[in-house]
């Protein structure tokens, strides 16, 4: 989200790490990642740094997670068969929704959200029946 913000500046990695309160080695293991998945582009130099290969609005939160080898849903439950049976077939679908909605929230939504203000909002959400119950 901090290379979103910057967009189209680049950032260097140690003010990344000092702003993002991370180790510099971890995100730079971070930065590695989503630049062999083609979402970070990077300059050495004095007037370097890091900064997204596009938009904001044009890299989903499926392509991010994915960069850095995060699984959006874990293929298989335990005991259950994906090709048979109820909780396979509930959870095909769930994996599914899932790798939808991340893929139809790109970082530009994430930082409109921030900017609103409320760190907990997702655009276009749809309400959990906890939140219904507040």
């Amino acid at each position: 989200m901090a290379l979103a913000r910057a967009w189209p500046d680049l950032v260097k990695a140690a003010e990344l790490s000092a702003s993002e309160s991370l180790p510099l080695q971890f995100l730079e293991n971070i930065l590695g990642d989503l630049r062999k998945g083609g979402l970070v582009c990077s300059r050495r130099g004095f007037h370097g740094g890091y900064g997204l290969a596009r938009p904001p609005d044009q890299i989903d939160l499926a392509e991010v997670l994915t960069a850095v080898g995060s699984p959006l849903v874990a293929s298989t439950i335990p005991g259950a068969s994906l090709e048979n049976g109820r909780i396979g077939a509930l959870w095909a679908e769930l994996s599914t929704a899932m790798r939808d909605l991340l893929a139809a929230r790109t970082l530009s939504d994430l930082v409109a959200d921030q900017q609103i203000g409320d760190p907990e909002r997702v655009s276009t959400r749809r309400r959990s029946r906890q939140d219904r119950a507040r």
